[in-house]
């Protein structure tokens, strides 16, 4: 099933991450009827989004996820700071 996808995929996008990006692969394993919301480093809000999220989380997940989460959001913040004209407010 991931094959197939990952095949449908390479037909039909062009995909700017490799699929071996952890979340990239990630997508792969999302049904395709489960809505999903995601954020880029380049938007405005994300670093906020991410920090909002690990509060609402809180104990709910493991230290893993968290730390995961976070390295997620300093990521972000680099990548904000080395490219600050491309940070803008979502289309």
């Amino acid at each position: 099933m991931v094959d197939k996808l990952r095949d449908l995929i390479h037909e039909t996008v062009e995909l700017k991450a490799p699929l071996s990006h952890p979340h990239v692969a990630a997508i792969a394993h999302i049904p395709g009827n489960e809505p999903i919301f995601v954020l880029r480093a380049q938007d405005k809000f994300a670093i906020e989004v991410v920090e909002y999220w690990c509060v609402l989380a809180g104990r709910e997940i493991s230290n893993i996820k968290m730390k995961k989460a976070l390295d997620d959001r300093n990521t972000m913040v680099e990548w904000q700071k080395q490219n600050p004209d491309k940070v803008k407010i979502p289309d």
